[in-house]
């Protein structure tokens, strides 16, 4: 038995010129067959005009698919190459595909490995186009424009570090806003929670990626300064004892946050500071 190849992109033919019937030129075109001395050349590429466009398929056939325990053997076209050009000229690619069976020998009604669908869904991001394969690898589609929508998302405004921000959004179409940050150094995003984990500029996205009514939304960017929270801080300063005039003070001091205290004389007229020197 000779088990059909699966095709994809091309197909190929074999061709013999005999000039006579001599048995020699016929075992010849025998042999090229078995053996696999092809030609190849490219499928043929099928289209229909669907939505005021123009959708285009290559289609590929198998043969004598052997499948099943008992060799029994099916064949079927394979759909590929999908692409979708608008009426004004936008053109759009698909990478999936899709199997018809032509005929079938198979008493599991399915070759080994190789699922059927009857319908393929392909989605661009104004439409959904249905596309139903013939035994012929001919198709038939329908085309479904999707509905517009937008975005409103505000911006939230300066924020600070360790304080969350709970983000809000909404679609005109209803459906449920997504969020993600574009500058993960400085802030992150999970569900509707922005956390702020650097000062710096945070920039969050709001999308919808539509459904089979509504297509995708135009995401919406917002950019906001994150800066570093302001803690408070204590001084601990004791008043010194009684000081004599000409005796200079060494002056100490602390603060909780463990910074440096700085002194300043506010009475200039009775004592003077440098420093950390006190002079009366």
């Amino acid at each position: 038995m000779i088990k059909g190849v699966l095709l994809r992109k091309a197909v190929f033919g074999v061709k013999v010129n005999c000039k006579s019937m001599a048995a020699s030129c016929i075992r010849l075109a025998l042999l090229l067959v078995i053996i696999g001395i092809i030609v190849p050349r490219e499928a043929a590429a099928n289209s229909l005009s669907v939505g005021g466009g123009t959708l285009k398929w290559d289609i590929s056939t198998t043969s004598n698919l052997s499948c099943g325990p008992y060799g029994l053997t099916t064949s079927y076209h394979t759909f590929d190459g999908f692409s979708f050009t608008s009426s004004t000229g936008v053109k759009t690619t698909f990478s999936d595909w899709i199997y018809y069976y032509q005929s079938n020998g198979c008493a599991s009604g399915v070759p080994q490995g190789a699922y059927p669908s009857s319908t393929l869904s392909l989605t661009g991001s104004k439409f959904i186009i249905t596309f139903t394969p013939q035994a012929d690898g001919s198709g038939s589609a329908t085309y479904t424009a999707l509905t517009a929508q937008a975005i409103t998302f505000s911006n939230p405004g300066a924020q600070n570090i360790g304080t969350p921000l709970t983000l809000s959004a909404t679609a005109s179409s209803g459906l449920t806003v997504s969020f993600a940050s574009e500058t993960t150094s400085i802030c992150t995003v999970s569900g509707t929670t922005a956390t702020f984990v650097a000062a710096g500029t945070c920039t969050i996205q709001a999308t919808q990626a539509g459904n089979s009514t509504y297509a995708a939304a135009t995401a919406v960017p917002q950019s906001f300064t994150v800066s570093a929270a302001l803690q408070s801080q204590t001084i601990s300063f004791s008043t010194p004892t009684a000081q004599t005039v000409g005796t200079p003070l060494t002056l100490s001091a602390t603060a909780s946050s463990g910074l440096e205290v700085s002194f300043a004389s506010q009475t200039t007229s009775i004592c003077t500071v440098s420093g950390t020197t006190a002079t009366f």
